[in-house]
């Protein structure tokens, strides 16, 4: 068997991680035995903030105000506890 030749001219690989790489899900039901049946809602509220956090970043036009909208962001939603 040959090995196909060495990729050249590449300056980046992307990846989109979350929901492919990083299963939240998953990630939540291994913490089944400290949260109950509040797992499955913090594996929604985990998806859904990582989607909300790609979009301001996606909206935003620079990095230090993407940021700050992050920040904004995951300070409003530790301040809602998951019920």
């Amino acid at each position: 068997m040959t090995m196909p030749p060495p990729l050249s001219g590449i300056r980046a690989c992307v990846f989109d991680a979350y929901g492919t790489l990083f299963d939240v899900n998953s990630a939540a039901s291994q913490a089944k035995d400290a949260l109950g049946d509040k797992w499955r809602p913090l594996a929604e509220l985990w998806r859904a903030k990582q989607l909300q956090y790609t979009g301001l970043r996606g909206l935003s036009r620079s990095r230090s105000e993407a940021s700050s909208s992050l920040r904004l962001a995951r300070a409003k939603s530790s301040a809602s506890p998951v019920t």
